[in-house]
């Protein structure tokens, strides 16, 4: 197996490879060819199998020996043994051998008796001046973010200067065996620009510091891991010494050893940062999405308040109406730019008022309050977010009126109740939301709307929640599809002081007394002196006072309610 690094202005890589290879240059530098595609003309490299191991092949202008500065002419066939290193201009290539005999010495562990053994064979140890300098570039280093681009390359730098080594390599594991070159500083490349992938395997299974202190003229070097949150080895700080003109020294000493685990630690370190800090940030987007800004911000400093649990919620359902028969006579692409427009501000109102978004659904949503934070005036919270939708629904209609016959309409039904919370989506998606009979309900309230023609209604359950900081009346008694007993349906509104405003809804309310108790024409008679301006849903009663006239009468033989039926009025969606 041949291991074949590449170092140039703008790049360094390290790739293995078993059999015929070649090096051949490209715009982005030299790089890595495995037959069939190896050039057979212009400059490259080859590597070629012998019976005894390979041979390279030399094809290309301008190539030297990198340790003896020998020229290598086109043709010249070079023997690697342990290995070959050569330089084409700016770039040099060396590629080792792993059937070459490894190096005598053996790696070891950094621990304290080394260092005792060091100071009492008189070695000396650096100047105070040199290991403040250590100490304060250690210093910057932690304060720099992972995420800073220039992080890995610092990271390397600091092993050369001012630890005083060679070179340095920073390695991230890409698989079982493998390991890719991240950030490197050799400003010495001859003294080699490939790293020992049997050594850097040997320091990983170690998981702790290794390195060479015995004296040698071969290149010494020391490996330290980088560990991620669990202890895991996920990468690996390569640094070394050789032996060259500017640099007498023999092997790592035990200081030098030390701060390059210091290194690997602040590195590491900064890569757990950089991890949890972009889980937090994915968390964020994700808790963003389905809350509103405060409560995504105790959500993401506790998120077990996303565990399951069974709690009071205000629940919201909205729906646009005649949206069906709008999607029939426009294109597509304006269809859902349309809707997309009507979600954006129904979405703002449920965010304006601490709310937490279900889902979108067709052409509608839902949303809920209380959970999965406190929230004691969730129901005034709803409510405020529903009288919100439609506010602001008048402001999308008119950028829309190229398209639209009318302005559009939504339908807004709340209800209080006990409700399952929790996320009901998986661990790579969440979906939080509630689950229970006060959705239903819910629900089956904003389908009623249209019958009603009220825009918001809500159960009894809100209604008490409220405390009179809006305009609520009681609309009617309920028969809903799917819910066992009848309900009260009471109309939000925003709060008025208007005399007029009041009046209305006083003889509406009269008016629906008057009807429950059987008094129809008095009923329907109070309802005609409301004045049309007040908006009120005084057609819907009239007409089912005049149901329950033809019923009384007989004139609806196909009328199928029941001739005991209560006060309740049936409210099934057609």
């Amino acid at each position: 197996m041949l291991h074949i690094a590449i170092f140039g202005p703008q790049q360094h890589h390290q790739t293995s490879h078993a059999g015929l290879v070649a090096i051949a240059p490209a715009p982005t530098g030299w790089h890595t060819v495995d037959p069939p595609d190896a050039p057979s003309e212009g400059n490259y490299l080859e590597c070629l199998p012998t019976d005894n191991g390979y041979t390279l092949l030399i094809e290309c202008d301008h190539a030297t020996n990198a340790t003896s500065g020998e020229n290598l002419p086109r043709g010249t066939r070079l023997t690697i043994d342990s290995g070959v290193h050569i330089a084409v201009g700016d770039t040099h290539i060396e590629i080792l051998n792993d059937r070459a005999p490894c190096d005598d010495r053996e790696l070891e562990p950094l621990s304290s008796t080394e260092y005792g053994h060091e100071r009492s064979s008189g070695q000396g140890g650096p100047a105070a001046s040199t290991i403040a300098r250590w100490l304060e570039a250690l210093a910057t280093l932690h304060r720099w973010p992972a995420s800073r681009c220039e992080f890995y390359e610092d990271a390397a730098l600091f092993a050369v200067d001012p630890i005083g080594l060679d070179g340095a390599i920073l390695l991230r594991t890409a698989g079982p065996g493998e390991w890719n070159i991240v950030a490197s500083r050799l400003p010495h490349p001859a003294a080699g620009v490939a790293y020992q992938p049997q050594l850097v395997e040997q320091a990983a299974r170690a998981g702790h510091t290794l390195f060479h202190s015995a004296h040698s003229d071969e290149q010494s070097v020391v490996l330290s891991p980088l560990k991620d949150l669990t202890g895991e080895v996920v990468g690996m700080v390569y640094a070394y010494r050789a032996p060259h003109q500017t640099n007498g020294r023999r092997c790592i000493r035990y200081l030098e050893a030390q701060l390059v685990e210091l290194l690997a630690q602040s590195v590491g370190c900064g890569m757990s940062r950089l991890e949890m800090e972009a889980h937090a940030a994915r968390d964020r987007v994700t808790y963003q999405q389905a809350f509103a800004p405060y409560v995504a911000a105790q959500v993401e400093l506790d998120a077990k308040t996303l565990r399951g649990s069974e709690r009071e919620v205000t629940v919201l359902f909205a729906d646009l109406r005649g949206f069906t028969n709008l999607c029939g006579q426009h294109s597509t692409s304006d269809t859902y730019d349309l809707l997309n427009d009507v979600m954006d501000a129904l979405t703002a109102a449920v965010m304006d008022h601490g709310g937490t978004l279900i889902d979108y659904y067709g052409d509608g949503l839902a949303a809920m309050w209380n959970a999965p934070v406190d929230q004691a005036d969730h129901a005034v919270l709803a409510c405020g977010a529903a009288l919100g939708m439609q506010e602001t629904l008048p402001e999308v209609s008119d950028r829309w009126e190229h398209l639209l016959d009318k302005p559009l309409e939504l339908g807004v039904g709340l209800h209080t109740g006990i409700a399952q919370v929790g996320n009901i989506g998986s661990s790579q998606r969440l979906k939080y939301g509630p689950r229970g009979s006060t959705v239903n309900l819910a629900s089956r309230l904003e389908q009623a709307t249209k019958m009603l023609g009220a825009p918001v209604v809500a159960t009894r359950e809100v209604v008490q929640r409220l405390g009179g900081r809006l305009l609520d009346y009681r609309i009617c008694q309920a028969e809903l599809a799917g819910i066992d007993e009848p309900i009260d349906v009471f109309v939000i509104r925003t709060a008025t002081s208007s005399a007029s405003s009041l009046g209305c809804i006083s003889r509406y309310e009269e008016a629906l007394t008057q009807f429950e108790a059987g008094n129809l024409d008095h009923a329907k008679q109070l309802l005609i002196t409301i004045c049309t301006d007040c908006d009120l849903p005084t057609q819907f009663l009239i007409d089912e006072i005049d149901r329950e006239h033809n019923r009384r009468l007989g004139r609806r033989a196909s009328d199928e309610r029941n001739v005991t039926t209560t006060s309740a009025i049936p409210l099934s969606p057609k």
